[in-house]
């Protein structure tokens, strides 16, 4: 009878000891998860929130050296494989808009998987400079502008693995049109291209594909935005694009003021910008 009660109590601990451990073991995953979550958004948040403090300084602009307010943002890195999409070197979690779910590997890549990474770190970095609806990325100390200075800020860097054997991928403006971004009943069309948002010389028309056309056109080789596509071998970037006449200094000649975009360009665009900022990788 002992032995029998001895043995109930060993196995009742047992079963206990399991049990904490299960608890244990779902405990630690949901707070591993909730880890990385708040990790990389705080990047983001990070981003946003130094931006923000850069408009808020231009109020009251210090002159003396030529200095950007420089942004405390991150410039990823994207590499799409024949099978997985990496930003940073980590295996990135790809969103499927039909099915609503995100995905990490995949048979074989697609336009709908370059079209959803792309459109959704554009929408990231749309976000971080708070959607052209405060002014930043300024010279704050220059009195006379001769020209309308052409600013940008690298949000990522786009690339496709050699093993790629894709010619081209296609298809990302009627992407952009028709998807609604995750948990949004918004169209990532409508967030990058239709938002309000600082667009001074445009005069009321949608100023995101005519300020395309006058200022990158010509450079990227895309006559418009609708023509964007994606092939393996070409460098591509996400920018955060400023053209205009500082608000807070006077202009000598005529310019546009105060534009704001964010759009995917292939690498060899980027020459017609007088300034370049990009931010740490890691």
């Amino acid at each position: 009878m002992i032995l029998k009660n001895k043995k109930a109590g060993m196995d009742t601990s047992l079963v206990n000891i399991i049990l904490v451990l299960i608890v244990a073991i779902i405990i630690i995953g949901v707070a591993i998860y909730f880890i990385k979550y708040f990790t990389a958004r705080s990047d983001r948040e990070v981003c946003r929130a130094s931006v923000l403090g850069g408009s808020v300084a231009q109020l009251a602009p210090v002159h003396g050296s030529e200095n950007f307010i420089v942004p405390d943002c991150k410039t990823y890195s994207i590499i799409f494989y024949n099978d997985h999409v990496e930003i940073n070197s980590k295996a990135a979690e790809v969103y499927v808009s039909q099915s609503h779910e995100y995905i990490k590997t995949f048979n074989e890549l697609s336009s709908e998987v370059v079209n959803s990474v792309i459109a959704e770190e554009l929408r990231q970095c749309w976000y971080q400079f708070l959607e052209g609806k405060k002014k930043v990325l300024t010279r704050a100390n220059i009195n006379v502008q001769l020209y309308t200075p052409d600013i940008g800020f690298l949000c990522d860097e786009v690339r496709f693995d050699p093993g790629v054997p894709q010619t081209r991928f296609t298809g990302f403006y009627d992407y952009l049109r028709d998807t609604l971004m995750p948990k949004s009943q918004v169209t990532y069309y409508e967030y990058l291209a239709e938002e309000d948002r600082i667009c001074e010389s445009y005069e009321g028309r949608l100023c995101w594909e005519d300020f395309f056309k006058d200022q990158y056109a010509e450079t990227s080789g895309w006559p418009s935005v609708a023509d964007i596509s994606f092939s393996p071998g070409t460098t591509y970037v996400l920018l955060f694009l400023k053209h205009g006449k500082e608000a807070n200094v006077a202009t000598i000649g005529w310019g546009y003021r105060e534009n704001y975009a964010a759009y995917a360009l292939p690498w060899s665009a980027i020459s017609s910008l007088d300034s370049l900022l990009r931010g740490s990788t890691k």
